[in-house]
């Protein structure tokens, strides 16, 4: 299963689900920072991952 984290969780989250060796993406990583909601469940279902 994959992730997409929002921006109103800490980046450190993403390591936190390596080690339950769970993929996750921080939406700052990805250039989404400033993105709507809208757009980052777009890019998330994009990415078959849930947000």
């Amino acid at each position: 299963m994959k992730f997409v984290l929002d921006a109103n969780v800490p980046r450190s989250t993403v390591s936190l689900f390596a080690k339950l060796n769970l993929t996750a993406v921080h939406v700052s990583d990805v250039g989404f920072s400033n993105a709507s909601d809208t757009e980052i469940l777009s890019y998330a279902t994009r990415r078959k991952s849930v947000q």
